[in-house]
């Protein structure tokens, strides 16, 4: 992995991002301390877990939520179908990555 100061960064900003396109990793460093990593953009991974989580989210809104008073507020017979959940949530994957509080991307996590 190449490593750059910030200062160098700055100043060959287009060659790096073109090193990042051909699929190398660049280290980049403030007063010799690693601050960030430029590296190629990899689209998000389905993983198990995502899978599972999707999964469950769907039941859960097909099931509705039960409040203390015993309603329900989810009306299955106005409804929409999950199908069409399902893929406004793999448009939004497609297009969205996923990151954490600090910017980091968990897409591949």
């Amino acid at each position: 992995m190449k490593t750059v100061s910030a200062r160098e960064t700055n100043q060959t900003f287009s060659d790096l991002l073109s090193q990042g396109e051909s699929g190398e990793e660049v280290l980049i460093t403030k007063r010799g301390q690693p601050v960030a990593v430029l590296t190629p953009y990899r689209p998000s991974a389905m993983t198990p877990e995502r899978r599972n989580a999707i999964d469950h989210a769907i039941k859960v809104m097909q099931q509705g939520l039960r409040w203390a008073g015993g309603f329900r507020t989810f009306d299955p017979e106005a409804a929409i179908s999950v199908d069409s959940i399902q893929s406004v949530l793999d448009a939004w994957r497609a297009v969205l990555p996923i990151r954490s509080s600090n910017g980091a991307d968990l897409s591949a996590v």
